[in-house]
């Protein structure tokens, strides 16, 4: 046999394998809203039919309600269903962890954070910080060896799974851009917006001089706006106003911001996270002010489709340059929603999630 006979004959193989229907259990974090889950997983289901791959979802947090022996029979029938199982973020318990061992399934394993490290904002509400981190890293570690493939939101977080499973692809976290930049002005004043959880306040915070000098500087004329699940509080002089978070009302509250921020510790938590927020802002045309930690700086082209912003100095000077140049912040904030729109949509890597999906094979 030839071998262009045996790689026809490999083709077709490969064809037929591709025609048919793959079976998938995604094990999600969280339900849609919550944000990891939302950009990382259930954006991309729509996409999923056209490339014939069938799902079903056990979300924990939608589980409350049905009793455990429900709970149980489905989980059993789920998995005795599916061809591959796809944790997004959060570890399943040990029980879930040998029943899919038991079953044999492929297991890939999807994250957009230092999931092995304890957030530090939690370090002063824990006396045993150190313990839990060291407890939490073995934890995480010792399961993530064992995955099929781990998907990392970008490459510093790959190069750390790296050193412990070598069967790692990077897929960055997407998201749609507005079908138009659409600003709702309610007020005169110019918004410096701020969109996030709770969890990442502390670097919000960390900005407290630099509000206090806008405010001196432009007196009433600037506010800042809180988007979160938590109100911000804080004594800088500067008005905020706090927004409840909701999926179906954010686009709507971003869009009367003017300047999206998003500051950062430079440490390894936030070197290794996937720049949501910023892509938030961006992918709306707002004009965002960023940290150069991790991947914004990567993403961020200084003073073409954004701002980074080092120290102090840098936030204020930027953050003034916007608030007093109309024309700055639509450019800026055009530029930064062609970005996401060539390069951070869902249908940019709906190709190599499927592939990873189809072609996963047992360790």
């Amino acid at each position: 046999m030839t071998e262009s006979t045996i790689a026809l004959k490999d083709n077709a193989k490969s064809n037929k394998q591709n025609n048919k229907w793959h079976r998938v259990l995604f094990l999600p974090q969280g339900n849609i809203n919550h944000p990891s889950s939302r950009y990382r997983l259930y954006q991309y289901l729509p996409l999923l039919k056209d490339h014939k791959i069938k799902y079903k979802i056990l979300c924990q947090a939608e589980s409350r309600d049905i009793s455990r022996i429900t709970q149980r029979l489905r989980i059993i029938y789920y998995l005795l269903w599916a061809q591959v199982v796809f944790i997004q973020k959060q570890l399943q318990s040990q029980k879930m962890m040998l029943m899919i061992d038991l079953m044999k399934k492929v297991v890939i394993y999807d994250i957009d954070d230092a999931i092995w490290l304890v957030n530090p904002s939690k370090k002063d509400e824990l006396l045993n910080y150190d313990e839990v981190q060291d407890s939490n890293k073995k934890m995480y570690l010792d399961n993530i060896k064992h995955f099929d493939k781990v998907i990392a939101g970008n490459h510093y977080l790959a190069d750390c799974v790296a050193r412990h499973n070598k069967k790692v692809d990077v897929i960055p976290t997407v998201l749609r851009t507005s079908n138009e930049i659409n600003k709702k002005r309610r007020t005169d004043k110019i918004i410096i917006g701020w969109t996030g959880t709770s969890n990442n306040l502390y670097c919000l915070k960390r900005l407290k001089r630099v509000f206090t000098m806008i405010h001196d500087k432009y007196k009433g004329g600037v506010l800042l706006k809180v988007i979160c699940d938590l109100p911000l509080e804080f004594d800088s002089s500067i008005q905020v106003v706090n927004a409840k978070w909701n999926l179906d009302t954010e686009h709507d509250e971003l869009s009367e911001c003017d300047i999206g921020i998003m500051p950062l510790m430079d440490d390894e938590w936030n070197r290794c996270k996937c720049a949501g927020k910023m892509l938030i802002y961006m992918a709306q045309g707002i004009p965002a002010v960023v940290s150069p930690v991790g991947v914004n700086k990567d993403i961020v082209d200084n003073g073409k489709n954004g701002f980074l912003a080092g120290c102090e100095q840098e936030w204020f000077e930027h953050l003034c340059n916007l608030i007093e140049n109309e024309r700055l912040r639509y450019r800026i904030g055009c530029a930064g929603r062609q970005t996401i729109a060539e390069n951070f949509t869902p249908e940019r890597y709906i190709t190599k999630l499927v592939e990873i999906l189809r072609n996963t094979r047992i360790m």
